[in-house]
């Protein structure tokens, strides 16, 4: 089992740690250590709040969901997915990138009906320039 790596929890800023925390979320993955990859998935979730923009969500949720697909980690995935939504769902610079993401997740999990609603949003936002 790979240990908790402290260093993401030593650096102060969200978006960096968000990143290392993304970083550690690919090495587990290659590993195979579904149990670190469900702590690391739990981290870069609880950062949500603290990032200054969805962007920095964004260095992290990409890797994440790689490193889900490899596993093919459905429950944890979907847990993950269910944490940034109400990032995407923020009017901020990057909330459409998060959304498309997570329409992409949901897609890989085979809930085509959750990646519908997201992209038809997506759409939508864009269009409207909010």
């Amino acid at each position: 089992m790979l240990a908790m790596p402290r260093v993401t929890t030593q650096v102060r800023s969200a978006g960096r740690r968000v990143a290392a925390t993304g970083e550690c979320i690919e090495v587990a993955a290659a590993l195979g250590d579904l149990d670190a990859v469900d702590r690391l998935l739990e981290g870069v979730a609880s950062l949500t709040g603290a990032v200054q923009t969805p962007n920095e969500l964004l260095v992290g949720v990409h890797p994440s969901l790689a490193a889900l697909r490899r596993l093919g980690a459905g429950g944890s995935a979907r847990r993950f997915l269910e944490a940034l939504e109400p990032v995407a769902e923020k009017a901020l610079p990057g909330s459409l990138q998060v959304r498309a993401s997570l329409a992409e997740g949901y897609l890989l999990l085979k809930d085509e009906a959750r990646a519908s609603a997201l992209i038809e949003s997506t759409i939508d936002a864009a269009l409207s320039g909010s």
